[in-house]
């Protein structure tokens, strides 16, 4: 079935409006917007071939807006599917998290001299551990926390056996615990890589000092980041709010012009037939006159044409009164 819609047969004040209505119908619910919607032109061809909608739109310049509001009302399992993808990409990445942190540990573990299992397991489980960043901070904070200790003070480590604590802190401040990721990563370096004997050994003088001070500025770093990004989601809240009530008030304000517009319209309307249907009520009155005065037939044709034109008045003032009523 072929359909066509044009805007050319309309009056200009409603082609546009007419144009969204069409294009939200036939295609997809969406927001249009131009900015003379008085000079707006359009046609769409639309051929049904059954499960395919072949169109062919050819209009002015418009800016197409579809949010989620639109998208749930038209196509619902397609928010259903994101939503879904979206869950799965975060579990995937919660998933790669505790593996990308274990592989640099391991790799420096068996390069040093002196580990055994003991290191290994708590190498591991302390990585393991960061699957839960996201949905319980405090765990991997504990946990990474008591195994990276051990590890440290167990055997030589270097400084990336600081990373899972790093992630966990970040994690931790991010989620608002910052007193606790503060109280972690004091913990940390009290006991940590920088302050075991093992490397104090190896680091003295000078580079125990740069060291220290390394790990400082990285757990202060992390923590700095899980703040701001905590006090950044409610910024983020309140703009996309604001967007939506901003949308929301556009298409209130376009709905009261379109409103005001057809009560315009309408009156403009109410008063040329009023206009005309008085002059014809006149005439016919006349007529009836000067035909009863020549004593004539009044012909029953002119007689239905003074009465309609009565009632058609009558009829026009009631109109005219709910059309001007403020309320």
């Amino acid at each position: 079935m072929h359909t066509v819609i044009r805007t050319s047969h309309l009056p200009e004040a409603d082609r546009f409006e007419y144009w969204t209505e069409s294009v939200s119908r036939v295609l997809m619910p969406v927001n249009l917007y131009t900015r003379d919607p008085a000079r707006f032109r359009g046609s769409m061809h639309l051929l049904d071939l059954g499960p395919v909608q072949i169109s062919r739109m050819t209009c002015s310049s418009v800016h197409t807006r579809r949010t989620d509001k639109h998208i749930r009302r038209s196509d619902p399992e397609v928010i259903l599917n994101l939503t879904r993808l979206r869950r799965g990409w975060q579990f995937a990445g919660e998933c790669l998290l505790p593996v990308a942190v274990a592989v640099p540990l391991v790799a420096d573990l068996f390069c040093a001299p002196g580990w055994d299992a003991l290191d290994l397991a708590a190498v591991m489980v302390g990585s393991l551990a960061l699957v839960a960043w996201r949905r319980a901070p405090l765990v991997p904070l504990l946990v990474t926390t008591a195994c990276m200790l051990v590890h440290v003070l167990h055997a030589p480590a270097g400084l990336s056996a600081a990373l899972p604590v790093l992630v966990s802190v970040f994690a931790a401040a991010r989620a608002g615990h910052q007193l606790l990721a503060a109280l972690a990563g004091v913990v940390f370096l009290g006991a940590g890589p920088a302050m075991s004997p093992a490397a104090v050994s190896s680091h003295p003088g000078h580079e125990f000092v740069e060291s220290t001070g390394l790990l400082l500025g990285w757990f202060i770093a992390a923590g700095l980041i899980g703040v701001v990004i905590r006090l950044r989601q409610p910024c983020l809240r309140k703009a996309e709010q604001d967007s939506i009530d901003a949308e929301r008030a556009r298409e209130e304000g376009a709905r009261w012009r379109a409103d005001h517009e057809r009560l315009r319209i309408a009156r403009e309307l109410h008063h040329s037939l009023t206009q005309n249907i008085s002059v014809i009520k006149v005439q016919a009155g006349v007529a009836v006159h000067l035909a009863r005065k020549r004593g004539e037939e009044v012909p029953a044709a002119l007689l239905a044409i003074q009465e309609a034109s009565g009632d058609a008045m009558r009829e026009l003032g009631a109109t005219q009164h709910v059309l001007h009523d403020p309320r």
